[in-house]
């Protein structure tokens, strides 16, 4: 099994973006909040009238050379798209009519993909990528390959990409999985590969699913979160301490969090937002979790100084937050100038990105 902690991968379309938490959450509602933020393995991006991006957009899976600064600087090489996401390898951005344009990220230009309709979510990892496409089914593809329907997800509001394996949130609340099921992956309580979309067992009602490399979480209407998967890195966040390679095949319930408005995933790390304050568990070699530390964490612990926020995104070892008065704040891992100010390894506190 490849270790998530030492591995690299992007998850585009775990974006969050609060609302109130009085109410029951809905995963209708949910589905259509407005994003500004997207991430990829190692860059992010704000959107607005233009997308600004900073750190590596077009990196090959094999890094032959340093790339030079102005490829590091926040840029605005889109134009106008709703959010961009991509792992070694693979970079998809998405305009904000629906279509989709995907390439290898070696700095050639992007090509659109042919798909049946406007997408409505899209999920990236580093081996394809998945699109919500209203009231059909999600599409999925790999680098070089034709869009392949997924049976039984007509109607999905929501979808996630891990390594080997994806999630579709159903409108009704419930999610599926399908692909490689090593370390239980598609939370159906066994480790058996599915071709074909399979319930995750004992969730309760359903409003988003995010999913990391190797694991996957759940946010209920109520606000509960709750993960399956991989984790040795402390992913799951339920405070269990487990050996390398350990995981859950069901999903187990993240200590000590209610009242959660939204969820997101990067590599081997996940955050949930409430009120305005962010809290983050799993993976932290390089500041990931944002708590000020470098030590991996089993159960949820507060990002520092930062609160006021609207959204936040996982990218790959590294988070960003938008703030209530429209300024980012990144952290974690800088070696590509993903977080902002410089290339900097470990940014284990937020870190104010300058865009102008």
């Amino acid at each position: 099994m490849r270790h998530s902690s030492a591995s690299t991968a992007l998850l585009f379309g775990t974006l969050l973006s609060c609302g109130s938490s009085a109410q029951p959450l809905d995963a209708a509602s949910v589905a259509q909040r407005t994003m500004r933020l997207s991430a990829g393995a190692h860059f992010s991006c704000l959107h607005g009238g233009t997308t600004t991006c900073w750190g590596l957009l077009s990196m090959p899976k094999e890094l032959k050379s340093p790339p030079a600064a102005e490829q590091l600087a926040p840029r605005s090489p889109f134009g106008d798209v709703r959010a961009v996401g991509g792992g070694p390898g693979f970079l998809c951005a998405t305009r904000r009519d629906g279509e989709v344009a995907c390439g290898t990220g070696d700095d050639q230009p992007l090509s659109v993909v042919s798909l049946p309709g406007s997408t409505q979510k899209l999920a990236v990892g580093d081996e394809r990528a998945c699109a919500v496409m209203n009231d059909r089914p999600i599409q999925c593809w790999a680098p070089g390959s034709a869009p392949q329907a997924v049976a039984g997800t007509e109607g999905s509001l929501g979808v996630a990409v891990g390594i080997g394996f994806a999630c579709a949130l159903a409108r009704q609340g419930t999610v599926s999985c399908w692909g490689n099921n090593e370390a239980g992956f598609l939370g159906d309580g066994t480790t058996n590969a599915r071709e074909e979309p399979r319930a995750v067992a004992s969730l309760p009602n359903v409003v988003q699913v995010v999913a990391g490399r190797l694991f996957a979480c759940a946010l209920s209407s109520t606000g509960t979160v709750h993960c399956w998967g991989l984790g040795d890195d402390g992913q799951l966040g339920d405070g269990v301490e487990r050996k390398l390679d350990a995981f859950s095949s069901e999903p187990v319930t993240v200590k000590g969090l209610s009242g959660v408005e939204a969820i997101a995933a990067g590599h081997g790390h996940a955050c949930a937002l409430k009120q305005g304050e962010v809290r983050c568990w799993g993976a932290n070699s390089v500041g990931q979790l944002g708590d000020g530390t470098t030590e991996r964490r089993f159960a949820p612990v507060a990002v520092k100084g930062l609160d006021g926020v609207v959204e936040v995104v996982g990218g790959g070892g590294h988070s960003c937050a938008l703030r209530r008065d429209d300024t980012v704040w990144c952290w974690g891992n800088g070696s590509f100038g993903q977080v902002g100010g410089g290339l900097t390894p470990t940014v284990p506190t937020p870190r104010r990105v300058e865009l102008r």
